[in-house]
C-alpha cells in the first residue's frame, strides 16, 4: 500500500510531484488542503482522506468518496505532555499514517515545514490571520503549537521508520544525507522513465 500525507506548506512548488502523489493508493490532505484551488501539478489532485482538527471539522464539506479522519487526541495529548504544546494536524497525520505501515508499504510526506515556510497560496489569500499565527508560533509566542513541538514529535515518531520518504524540503530542513533511508529520492511512477536526482 502506498500512502501520501500532504500538508499545507508551500514547499512542494516546482518539484512536479503531483503524478507521484496521485499514484498513491491513499492520499491524505490536512484540513482545507483538499479544496480544488489548493491542488496543482506539484501537490496532486487526488484526495482519499481529509485529516482534520475538531475546529476545522465544522467547515469541511468532503467531496464524494472521501473519508474524514479526526486527529488522534490521545496521542496528541501524550506528545503535548512531552513537548509542552500540541503537534499540528499535519504532523499528527504523518505520525498516525506512519504507524499504519506494514512491511512493503510506503509513505510519502510532503508539504510540512514546522511553520518555517509559508502556507500554500489559497491559505495565504484567505486569511492574514493564519500567516500571523504561523509567525507567532515560529517566534515561540503561541500556547497551542510550536516549531519545537512539531519538529520534536516528527523526529521522535517518524524519522528512521522504514518505508517513509520525505519531500525535498523536509530532507533539507532536517539535514538528512542523501543516503538516509527517509531522504528524498525522485520517485518513479509506472509511466515515467528513471530520472537522476540532485539530492
Amino acid at each position: 500500500m502506498k500512502y501520501a500525507v500532504i500538508g499545507n506548506a508551500d514547499t512542494l512548488k516546482g518539484h512536479n510531484l503531483g503524478d507521484y502523489i496521485d499514484s498513491c493508493d491513499v492520499v491524505v490532505r490536512i484540513n482545507y488542503g483538499y479544496l480544488p484551488e489548493t491542488l496543482n501539478k506539484d501537490r496532486g489532485y487526488k484526495t482519499s482522506v481529509i485529516y482534520h482538527c475538531s475546529t476545522a471539522r465544522k467547515r469541511i464539506v468532503p467531496p464524494p468518496n472521501v473519508t474524514m479522519k479526526q486527529v488522534n487526541h490521545w496521542l496528541r495529548c501524550v506528545l503535548q505532555k512531552q513537548y509542552g504544546e500540541q503537534p499540528t494536524s499535519g504532523v499528527m497525520a504523518a505520525i498516525d499514517f506512519s504507524n499504519k505501515l506494514k512491511p512493503g508499504d510506503s509513505l510519502f510526506i510532503g508539504g510540512l515545514s514546522f511553520f518555517e515556510a509559508e502556507y500554500i497560496e489559497r491559505y495565504r489569500l484567505s486569511s492574514d490571520i493564519l500567516e500571523k499565527a504561523r509567525l507567532t508560533i515560529l517566534n515561540n509566542e503561541s500556547s497551542v503549537h510550536s516549531n519545537r513541538a512539531d519538529k520534536g514529535a516528527f523526529i521522535f515518531c517518524i524519522l528512521n521508520k522504514p518505508g517513509v520518504m520525505l519531500d525535498p524540503y523536509l530532507t533539507s530542513l532536517l539535514s538528512l544525507p542523501s543516503d538516509h533511508p527517509n531522504a528524498f529520492h525522485h520517485p518513479i511512477t509506472s509511466n515515467q522513465k528513471p530520472e537522476t536526482s540532485n539530492l
